[in-house]
């Protein structure tokens, strides 16, 4: 009996409780692992902590960060508007129905909570801070 390949998408499952993005291991020590709706919300708040042009092997990847930060004539309308476009940018992403962007200027901490829907039709939720920008 041939077993067939998996052909969805899976990933570690990375925490960034204290602030640095780290993977999560089990009570074995092994890597925990996270599919479906969980890991595309996961690939969506990873894009967004990324600034772009900070990956080098694609520099359009992530947001462009250096755009917004300090600024005084960005408004929380346009964050909304670039962060959606970041998260839309995945194909297993079909639709963005809340997108909820609190900044934080004092302590330069950005709260995102956002909601939508996958290509297949699965409910999307994710809500974390974007720290240090």
């Amino acid at each position: 009996m041939a077993l067939e390949p998996y052909r969805g998408h899976i990933s570690m499952l990375v925490n960034d409780k204290e602030g640095f993005f780290d993977f999560e291991f089990d009570e074995a020590g092994r890597v925990r692992l996270i599919e479906g709706p969980l890991e595309v919300a996961q690939a969506a708040r990873l894009r967004l902590a990324l600034w772009q042009g900070g990956w080098v092997l694609d520099q359009t990847h992530g947001v462009p960060w250096f755009r917004y930060v300090g600024r005084k004539d960005v408004t929380p309308e346009l964050i909304q508007m670039q962060l959606r476009a970041v998260i839309l940018r995945d194909e297993r992403i079909r639709r963005v129905t809340t997108l909820e962007v609190t900044p934080d200027n004092l302590g330069r901490v950005w709260f995102v909570r956002f909601e939508g829907e996958t290509a297949t039709g699965e409910a999307l939720r994710s809500e974390f801070s974007l720290s240090r920008i």
